[in-house]
């Protein structure tokens, strides 16, 4: 069976393209994902300005588009979320690639909402470990 493909959603595009492999966890199933050291670039932002296209959209429809992506990534409808997590994948957050209009409430999500989504780290150090795994 070949190795999941595991796409970059960056900014708001898809990248499926640089492909490298990185192995799964103890003996997990490896998986291929855009090469990271290619994009890291584009992950920390300068400034919170940086996202003032994102504060156009109407806040309706983001709610709608986090809704909708609630619903794709239901463990117990969606059989890929299901198949990932059999196969010991994680979710891994870049904490410095993120931000929030106020620092507070930044500050708490990183405290206490994206621990228990997934793993945490800075980018510099996901990509160290990232590239220790496919060495």
């Amino acid at each position: 069976m070949s190795a999941f493909r595991v796409p970059l959603f960056l900014r708001g595009e898809v990248v499926e393209d640089d492909w490298v492999e990185f192995g799964g966890r103890g003996s997990g199933r490896a998986f291929l994902a855009p090469n990271p050291h290619h994009w890291a670039g584009q992950l920390p932002l300068a400034s919170p300005m940086d996202l003032r296209d994102l504060h156009a959209v109407p806040f309706a429809e983001i709610l709608d588009v986090l809704d909708a992506l609630g619903r794709a990534l239901d463990f117990e409808t969606n059989p890929h979320v299901r198949q990932a997590y059999e196969a010991g994948f994680n979710v891994t957050l870049a904490t410095d690639a993120m931000t929030d209009v106020r620092a507070e409430a930044h500050e708490y999500s990183l405290k206490h909402v994206f621990p228990r989504l997934g793993e945490t780290g800075s980018t510099q150090d996901i990509l160290y470990l990232l590239a220790e795994r496919s060495a």
